[in-house]
């Protein structure tokens, strides 16, 4: 039983790993948000989705007062999670059944979110909160491998961040023509503070086949190494820049620009490097199409091309494409909320589902993340989960 439990603590106490021997294609950050997740992250453009809408573009700060507690976004986890867990005990007795997973990796990830609040202040919205991100990637290989057998991957990180947005509606600069354009546009930074740990451990048929006691003390001292091991803290900005273009009373378009970790994010023996995002979406007010106004508001399609000018390993457009489909199916003066998500994620299509109710907020999503070198080699499907007490 504690040889179980140590197990199940390192998978939970570990961050999005990234190594060298760890997924150099897949496109990690800092924060995902599950029900952006879910309708493609295609959301550079898109404004009320809370903190999700913030982080990728910090020009797109909320318009009302919010304030998130206790804010778990997201619990990932893909179906070889599930199956190895729900075999531990099994595995534990005959370490032979891990072959079954050669090729197959397994990874969780937690988003902690201690308090996230935004607040509007005439022309400005101010942001600010905690966050905590941790993340495992476990992956098998041929025992008679130079690979070993098991890699145990991970990354913590810790932070803060505060930033604001500032809409240009009411700026004055003498020039009528210009001031008719830059009243639709808004400007955002947003300051994060980050320290993080990293663990990147082998282990061969040969340590699984010693004593549960030897094996125990691995774990144990992989997690001690998560915990202590933090680095400096680092000042990670992101800027960015949205347009809202009317067309009539029902329509408009969206622009969005984001320069997102500004400097990169050291990640184990990686980071995550500096992109550029673009995102366009079309707003169409099917509420008062059909004449109800509780229903389907905020409806969106979207496209965003992520890290326009390929600072990711991969050199692959279509990893770099997103398209998101978002309504709020039902939303009872803000007290009941249902909102749909559809997209595609790099190739891959999305499924996202959110819900509020008074102050408890859930989303739900299914997608995949492409772990190849492009799109459509090597999909990973995973589940999202996130729970939140907030106004």
């Amino acid at each position: 039983m504690r040889k179980a439990l140590y197990v199940f603590t390192i998978l939970l106490a570990s961050h999005f790993g990234f190594s060298t021997t760890f997924q150099p294609y897949e496109h990690i950050n800092l924060f995902q948000g599950t029900f952006s997740t879910g309708m493609g992250k295609a959301i550079t453009a898109i404004k009320d989705l809370g903190t999700e809408s913030f982080f990728a573009n910090p020009a797109n700060g909320g318009g009302k007062l919010s304030i998130d507690i206790i804010s778990i976004n997201p619990f990932q986890f893909n179906n070889v999670t599930i199956e190895i867990l729900g075999k531990l005990n099994e595995i534990q007795q005959d370490v032979s059944q891990l072959f079954d997973y050669i090729g197959r990796p397994m990874n969780v990830r937690a988003g902690v979110n201690l308090i996230g609040i935004n607040i509007p202040i005439h022309n400005f919205s101010l942001n600010l909160g905690t966050f905590s991100t941790i993340y495992t990637y476990l992956e098998v290989h041929n025992p008679l491998s130079s690979a070993g057998l098991l890699d145990i991957l991970g990354f913590l990180s810790i932070g803060a961040y505060i930033g604001t947005s500032y809409s240009l509606k009411n700026l004055t600069i003498g020039v009528p023509e210009l001031e008719k354009h830059l009243k639709h546009a808004s400007i955002g930074i947003n300051m994060k503070l980050a320290t993080s740990s990293s663990i990147n451990r082998k282990i061969l048929l040969s340590d699984l086949l010693r004593s549960s006691e030897y094996l125990q003390n691995v774990i144990n001292e992989q997690v001690n190494t998560l915990l202590t091991d933090i680095r400096k803290i680092l000042f990670i900005p992101d800027i960015g820049i949205s347009y809202e273009l009317p067309i009539d009373e029902l329509q408009k378009i969206n622009f969005g620009l984001s320069i997102l970790n500004i400097g990169g994010l050291p990640i184990g023996d990686s980071y995550i490097p500096t992109t550029v995002n673009l995102g366009i979406a079309y707003h169409y007010d099917l509420s008062t199409l059909i004449g109800n106004s509780q229903l389907l508001q905020n409806s969106y399609i979207s496209l965003d091309i992520h890290d326009i000018f390929f600072q990711r390993k991969d050199k692959d457009f279509f990893k770099r494409l997103h398209i998101g489909i978002k309504s709020d199916l039902a939303n009872l003066n803000d007290i009941v909320l249902i909102t749909l998500g559809l997209g595609i994620n790099q190739g891959y299509p999305t499924f996202g589902l959110g819900i509020k109710l008074a102050i408890l907020k859930f989303s739900y999503s299914i997608s995949a993340e492409e772990l190849g070198v492009y799109a459509g080699q090597d999909p990973d499907l995973r589940q999202n989960l996130s729970i939140s007490i907030g106004w």
